[in-house]
């Protein structure tokens, strides 16, 4: 919904997120999957594989899924439900600036972008949230070209984003179907396969 109460063109918004919860035994085993990530990628980027693995295993855990991670080069999927590619994006950023950004509508590989925000970080644990999700044939119709120091993003503001309770509904009704409709992904899964988690 907007802000003023009318529905969306996509049907009802939610500004409701999931927080997800994770303890220090969880940050130990996120930080060696980072430094395994940076090493398999040849980079010094352990902060950047960080918030990667906080916001991969936020979602995963948002949609009930176990949390494993991959550590071959970035290709726009980070996980898979179903035959449903999901990219997630974590901001370490205030709540008020954090939106869906990718550097071009290109970028966006997957069928679907999940958005996270780092909201507490201690030795003893996190806080992530889960802001919400949306397609590329959403983002695609809804993004606007921003400039962010310097340089060209596409932009989908946080209020467009639909809640993680929708998607995770939508994953039982494609596992239990055994098809992919427009509503999720913008195409049609011919084969009517699912594969298995």
């Amino acid at each position: 919904m907007r802000k003023d109460g009318r529905r969306t063109k996509y049907g009802e918004r939610s500004i409701e997120k999931a927080r997800i919860v994770f303890d220090r035994d969880d940050v130990e085993f996120f930080h060696k999957e980072a430094r395994e990530r940076m090493e398999a990628n040849n980079d010094n980027g352990l902060r950047f594989h960080q918030l990667g693995i906080y916001g991969e295993a936020a979602a995963m855990r948002s949609l009930g899924l176990p949390i494993s991670f991959c550590h071959i080069n970035d290709t726009g999927c980070d996980f898979l439900l179903g035959n449903v590619e999901i990219d997630v994006k974590c901001s370490a950023g205030a709540a008020d600036r954090t939106n869906l950004i990718f550097d071009s509508f290109e970028q966006f590989r997957a069928d679907v972008a999940i958005l996270t925000r780092l909201v507490e970080e201690e030795s003893t644990g996190l806080v992530v949230e889960v802001v919400g999700w949306t397609t590329r044939r959403e983002f695609v119709e809804s993004a606007k070209d921003v400039l962010i120091r310097g340089n060209e993003k596409m932009l989908l503001q946080r209020e467009l984003l639909k809640p993680i309770e929708q998607l995770r509904s939508e994953l039982v009704r494609i596992t239990i179907n055994g098809e992919i409709d427009n509503e999720v992904t913008g195409h049609s899964d011919e084969s009517r396969r699912v594969l298995p988690f």
